[in-house]
C-alpha cells in the first residue's frame, strides 16, 4: 500500500515539474523581447548576432539562388562557408526571430544584411555592403526581351503602372497584354530597390533607382517589333490662311510632320460636330475659319497625353481633338481659329518724273513700266533707289516699256535723264537765225553769192543791149 502511494505521489510531483517546466519555458517566449541586436558578419563568412528568441530562421539570396535553415536552442550564430550556397557579388541574408519553426512573432520580427562575396582569392572573402541600386546597360530587343546591369539584388518592373512582383533576375519581357493597336505606347519602368517581398508580398519598398522609358509595338510585319521611343513636348506651329495662298502650316519640330489639313467651316460661335474635308472655295479676307491640323509623330516619337501645342497665327485656345487621340499616340488632330487675310501685296512708286501715280498689286502680278518725256531731255533708264533717292547697288534696271513683276517687298523706281544736244545758230546779226538741228537741209549758196550773180548778170546784159546798138547803125 505504501509502495503504491509512494508511486502515486512521484508520478504527481513528476507531472507538476514537467507542467512547471513547459510554462516555464513558455512564459520565456512569451516573454521573449524578439529583438535582434548586434549583427555582424566576419569577412572569413562567421555570422551572429544578439537575441532572446528561442528559434531564428535565417535566409540566404542571392541573384541565383536562396536557401532557408532553423538555429534553435539558443544559437545565434552561423559560419557561412559551411553552406553549399552559390553566392555572387551580392547576397542577401534575413534573420527572422520565430516563436518555433511554425510560428512567427506578430508583428513579424526580421534584419536584413547585404554582403559582397568575393571568391576570387585562395579563402573567399565576404564584406557587408550596401548595394547602390544604379540601372546601367539597358537594352530593348525587337521581341521584347530588357536586359540590364546593376549592383542591386531585388529589382521590380512596371509596365503602364502594373507593378511586377519583385524578382533578383535582371531580365524582363514586354507585358504584351498591354497593348491594343499597332503602334501603340507603354511606360516601361526598372526600380531597384532594398526587397521588401518577405513581410508583403507585393509591396514596393522604397526604391534605390528608377529607369523608365517608352516603348512602342509595331505588328504590321510577321513578327511585332518593339523599339524605344521618345515623347514630343512641346510643339509649336505656325498656321495662316490667305485668300490666295490657301493653308501655310509649319511645324517647329524636326519629329514631326504635317500629315495634313482641312478647313472645317467659316467662324461661327462654335466649332461643328464635323467637318468637309474639302477645303472651302472662295475664302473671304477677314472672317474666321476652322482649321483642323493632322500631326504625325516622325519615326521614334509620339505625342504624350500631356502635349502642349502653340499655335502662332490662330486666335484663342488651341484644341487637342481627344477624340482622335489615345494616352499615347503616333498622331493628333489640332483644331485651330484663323483669320484669313487678303493676297500678299507690294506698292510700286515712281520719283524724277510727274504725274505718276504710285500702283499696287499682289505679289507676282505684273504691269508695264510707262513711257516718259521731260523737255531738253531724253529718257535713259529707270533705277532702283532707297527711300532716301540713293540708287540700289546691284538691283536691276529698267527700259521704257518694260514689264515689271512685283515681288514682296514695296519698289521706288527713278527715271534717269540725259540732256539734249545744244543747237548751232547760222547767219549775220540782227538776222533770223536758222537752226541747225534735226531738220533735212539742202546746200545753200549764200546771200553775198547771190548778190554777185545778180551783178554778173546785169553787167552782161549791159554788153548785149551795146553790141545790138552798133549793129543797127551799120
Amino acid at each position: 500500500m505504501k509502495t503504491t502511494k509512494l508511486k502515486i505521489s512521484l508520478l504527481f510531483s513528476l507531472a507538476l515539474t514537467v507542467v512547471l517546466l513547459v510554462t516555464t519555458v513558455t512564459t520565456k517566449a512569451e516573454d521573449s523581447t524578439s529583438e535582434i541586436t548586434n549583427v555582424t558578419l566576419t569577412e572569413d563568412g562567421v555570422l551572429s548576432w544578439e537575441g532572446d528568441a528561442p528559434c531564428y530562421e535565417i535566409y540566404l539570396r542571392s541573384e541565383n539562388d536562396s536557401e532557408s535553415f532553423y538555429l534553435e536552442n539558443g544559437k545565434k550564430s552561423v559560419n557561412l562557408n559551411d553552406e553549399f550556397f552559390n553566392f555572387t557579388s551580392m547576397n542577401q541574408i534575413t534573420i527572422y526571430a520565430k516563436l518555433d519553426r511554425n510560428t512567427q512573432y506578430n508583428p513579424i520580427v526580421h534584419c536584413d544584411l547585404y554582403f559582397a562575396y568575393d571568391d576570387t582569392s585562395a579563402n573567399p572573402v565576404y564584406t557587408v555592403t550596401q548595394p547602390s541600386g544604379t540601372i546601367t546597360d539597358v537594352v530593348l530587343e525587337k521581341d521584347g526581351n530588357v536586359t540590364w546591369n546593376s549592383d542591386a539584388l531585388w529589382f521590380y518592373t512596371t509596365s503602364d503602372g502594373t507593378v511586377s512582383y519583385p524578382s533578383t533576375r535582371k531580365y524582363d519581357v514586354v507585358d504584351d497584354f498591354l497593348y491594343r493597336n499597332s503602334g501603340d505606347v507603354v511606360e516601361y519602368s526598372i526600380i531597384s530597390t532594398l526587397e521588401a517581398g518577405h513581410y508583403t508580398p507585393g509591396e514596393l519598398a522604397a526604391p534605390l533607382d528608377k529607369y523608365s522609358f517608352y516603348v512602342k509595338r509595331d505588328t504590321t510585319g510577321a513578327d511585332p517589333v518593339y523599339t524605344v521611343v521618345e515623347p514630343i513636348e512641346p510643339l509649336d506651329i505656325e498656321v495662316s490662311l490667305s485668300v490666295a495662298e490657301g493653308v501655310d502650316v509649319k511645324a517647329d519640330s524636326e519629329h514631326v510632320s504635317l500629315r495634313g489639313y482641312s478647313l472645317i467651316t467659316a467662324f461661327p460661335s462654335e466649332k461643328p460636330d464635323g467637318f468637309d474635308e474639302e477645303y472651302l472655295e472662295p475664302l473671304n479676307a477677314g472672317e474666321w475659319y476652322y482649321v483642323a491640323l493632322e500631326l504625325a509623330a516622325a519615326d521614334g516619337y509620339f505625342f504624350n497625353d500631356g502635349i502642349t501645342v502653340n499655335v502662332n497665327g490662330g486666335e484663342g485656345e488651341c484644341e487637342i481633338d481627344q477624340a482622335n487621340v489615345g494616352k499615347r499616340n503616333s498622331t493628333i488632330v489640332v483644331y485651330t481659329k484663323v483669320k484669313a487675310t487678303g493676297a500678299e501685296q507690294s506698292t510700286l512708286s515712281f520719283t524724277g518724273v510727274e504725274n505718276i501715280e504710285a500702283v499696287t498689286k499682289n505679289v507676282g502680278e505684273s504691269v508695264t513700266l510707262p513711257v516718259v518725256t521731260k523737255d531738253g531731255y531724253d529718257f535713259s533708264k529707270w533705277v532702283v533707289v532707297d527711300t532716301d533717292g540713293n540708287e540700289v547697288e546691284g538691283a536691276q534696271s529698267y527700259n521704257e516699256g518694260a514689264t515689271f513683276t512685283f515681288g514682296t517687298d514695296d519698289c521706288i523706281l527713278k527715271a534717269v535723264w540725259t540732256e539734249k544736244e545744244t543747237p548751232v545758230i547760222k547767219g549775220d546779226v540782227g538776222e533770223t537765225p536758222v537752226i541747225k538741228g534735226n531738220v533735212d537741209e539742202t546746200p545753200k549758196t549764200g546771200d553775198t553769192s547771190a548778190l554777185y550773180l545778180f551783178a554778173v548778170l546785169m553787167a552782161i546784159s549791159a554788153v548785149a543791149v551795146t553790141v545790138s546798138g552798133k549793129k543797127n547803125r551799120v
